[in-house]
């Protein structure tokens, strides 16, 4: 195994313990996006924004993804939706 396949065993322990811990589920992204597995990346990354709506890394790691994968029509609309975060902070 390597260090990011032994982490998301780690990071899914830390979730079962506390569900609602948005660094968890970003932390359990960050290392399915290592191993390229984009769906389950997203997946974490969606959790996370779910327990905190204005959670910009998350929306950013999605976006690098959709990127990734040619889907601009979806950074489009990341990106509108970070402006609007940005535009409350204010």
């Amino acid at each position: 195994m390597n260090l990011f396949s032994d982490s998301i065993y780690y990071f899914m322990k830390v979730v079962e313990i506390d569900k609602n811990c948005k660094y968890a589920h970003f932390a359990l992204g960050n290392s399915f996006q290592k191993l390229n597995k984009f769906n389950e990346a997203i997946a974490s990354y969606s959790i996370a924004i779910g327990i905190d709506n204005e959670y910009t890394d998350a929306y950013t790691k999605i976006a690098n993804i959709f990127t990734k994968l040619g889907k601009m029509d979806y950074v489009e609309k990341i990106n509108e939706t970070l402006k609007n975060i940005n535009d409350c902070d204010k």
